[in-house]
């Protein structure tokens, strides 16, 4: 008895599982007899040809799919080859995941390949991750589907050889292979070790070497403190502003350069993309006390980007020196960004001072570094008498001999529309005739308006029940109907694309602004969330000073779509243009927006 029960399992046991070489020609009969029916007759016979795991099987599902008219039939044979396994499959659907100009089936190979029982060779997925041809979505897959191999030096070379492309691929991309390599070396130790001694040499790393160095020594082990100074003195110049940057966030806050002394020699550096990488370190680090001596020279460089750079690195230092070179440049400086820059410096330097100065300076400047200044003001003093050069003066003059600071590390840090002082901003413009946008007074005369109008703009608006979309329109049309005719403007509207309503920024002129009104009233809400494209759009124009973005959630299409990464690359994009970005964050409160307000020099407003 127990024998039959044994037969009969077993006998259960293969009709279920899969069919043979021996079992192939039957199943392809079947199939022939009734390939010429519709889809709906065919489906059975090729959901038996699926459970054949035979390279015959691969091979013939193969020529079916290249004839294959209907899309059901077309993705049934992608999945059955994803059952099969066996090799011709995985390369099949490789193929078609990178050849197909049909979406869905390129996602369905993906799908399939990734079902593959023997697991296909990591050389498959890695030609998809690698392939320049190949969509986002197959070489995103192609980077989740190699993280399920165990680590190793060979999938190291796949993660890497993407960093090290050149043009670099998107964003998302690129996020889930830094992501990857991240989690590869927390789960193998000994490959970090190997990374920071042979790997540097290694012709598959190599390339990738400016990506790697950051994850490399974000670690703090003891392999990549003996590596640092190595890194620091690379042949590549990327290489060694790869590490002073990974020295700013490793060692952010220090208030030394202990750890890593060699970035002071790269202020020395003859490549200028290197010497503003130790510049940016220092200023995170809060060293700039070890090198002030540098900076200050770097300060009344020729080179106007460097000039910019130095009193980037000088924010938060506190010495008599910065602020009188920051008076100096403010004063007597003909390059804006630079004078930003100063701005800064004075806002973040707790000195009576630079009040003084940035005081007197309001009674002259005009246009973005105005509303700069009283940002910096309202920052330093937590107050807001009002927006032109008697109010403050007067409230100065009444409070300087008295005056303590407040304590700038939750003015500086805290959410910009949580602070007492943001909104005292908000209300004071009112006071002004020139135009506001959504509370917030217009001072520039280059301004680019950057506006979400995806799906979720339809959504009701907090105030008056009208939906988001219709708030941005009015607010919109009033602030252009509003600007003076020496300002010049453009406008950026983004949802699952984006477009501009002219390629670079033009003067408010009355034809002009009868145009925009048009392109405002003809945009519509609908698709996802595109934000980078466009942001990063108006910081390539080279007039713009300030763009005010607009958004009411978070990014979900584009090149990057993680908060990280586009805080990553607005700073890279806007290290020496110093374009301020003011945020509205529609609906609930944004950390992304928060962030590129605070990290860029504008406010933000909640609605």
């Amino acid at each position: 008895m127990m024998i039959q029960r044994t037969l009969l399992c077993v006998a259960a046991l293969m009709a279920c599982g899969p069919l043979y070489a021996q079992d192939f020609g039957a199943l392809r009969d079947s199939y022939e007899r009734v390939k010429d029916e519709p889809f709906s007759k065919r489906a059975a016979a090729l959901t038996n040809l699926g459970k054949s795991q035979t390279k015959e099987a691969a091979a013939y599902l193969g020529r079916l799919y290249q004839v294959e008219k209907e899309d059901n039939g077309r993705r049934m044979i992608l999945r059955c080859l994803g059952r099969v396994g066996v090799a011709p499959a995985p390369s099949i659907l490789a193929k078609v995941a990178l050849n197909s100009t049909v979406k869905s089936d390129r996602q369905v190979a993906v799908a399939s390949l990734g079902q593959c029982k023997p697991t296909p060779p990591m050389s498959i997925w890695k030609g998809m991750l690698e392939a320049r041809s190949a969509s986002v979505g197959v070489r995103e897959g192609a980077a989740k589907s190699l993280s399920r191999y165990p680590p190793s030096q060979d999938l190291l070379r796949a993660y890497a050889g993407v960093l090290g492309q050149e043009p670099p691929p998107p964003g998302q991309v690129v996020t889930l292979c830094r992501e990857a390599l991240e989690t590869i070396l927390r789960r193998d130790m000994s490959l970090g070790t190997w990374l920071l001694g042979e790997g540097l040499q290694d012709e598959g790393i190599e390339p990738a070497l400016p990506a790697l160095t950051e994850i490399l020594l974000s670690s703090k082990s003891e392999a990549s403190k003996k590596a640092l100074p190595k890194l620091l003195r690379h042949d590549s110049p990327k290489v060694r502003a790869a590490a002073a940057r990974a020295c700013g966030k490793v060692y952010q806050g220090a208030g030394n350069l202990d750890e890593c002394p060699q970035v002071k020699e790269l202020l020395e550096d003859k490549t200028e993309g290197v010497r503003a990488a130790a510049l940016s370190a220092i200023q995170q680090i809060g060293a700039q006390s070890q090198a002030l001596d540098k900076l200050l020279e770097l300060a009344e460089s020729r080179n106007k980007d460097m000039q910019t750079v130095a009193f980037s690195a000088m924010i938060g230092a506190k010495d008599p020196a910065v602020v009188e070179a920051a008076t100096k440049m403010l004063e007597k400086g003909k390059h804006m960004p630079a004078q930003a820059a100063a701005i800064q410096v004075l806002a973040q330097s707790q000195d009576k001072g630079a009040i003084d100065v940035l005081i007197k300076r309001l009674k002259k400047i005009k246009g973005r570094l105005k509303l700069d200044i009283l940002i910096a003001l309202a920052r330093l003093t937590q107050a807001s008498p009002g927006n032109d050069y008697k109010d403050w003066d007067n409230w100065w003059k009444e409070q300087r001999a008295g005056f303590t600071f407040p304590d700038q590390k939750r003015v500086v840090t805290g959410s910009a529309g949580d602070n007492p002082f943001e909104r005292n901003m908000s209300s004071q413009v009112r006071k002004s005739k020139a135009p506001t946008y959504y509370g917030t007074e217009v001072l520039s005369h280059r301004i680019a308006f950057v506006c979400d109008i995806s799906g979720s703009m339809r959504n009701p608006s907090r105030t008056d029940g009208k939906s988001r979309i219709d708030v941005l329109k009015q607010e919109l049309s009033n602030v252009v109907k509003g600007l003076p005719s020496k300002t010049a403007f453009n406008i950026y509207t983004f949802e699952s694309d984006w477009k501009s309503w002219q390629k670079n920024i033009v003067k408010a002129n009355g034809k002009n602004k009868k145009d925009a009104l048009d392109f405002i009233a003809n945009s519509n809400a609908t698709g996802q969330t595109m934000l980078f494209e466009p942001l990063e759009a108006a910081l390539l124009d080279p007039e713009v000073d300030t763009i005010y973005l607009l958004s009411d959630g978070a990014p979900s299409r584009g090149r990057f779509t993680h908060g990280n990464d586009i805080l990553r690359e607005v700073a890279r994009l806007n290290r020496t243009r110093r374009v301020a970005i003011h945020t509205i964050a529609i609906g609930k409160q944004s950390n992304l927006m928060i962030e590129l307000a605070r990290r860029n020099g504008g406010l933000t407003v909640q609605r």
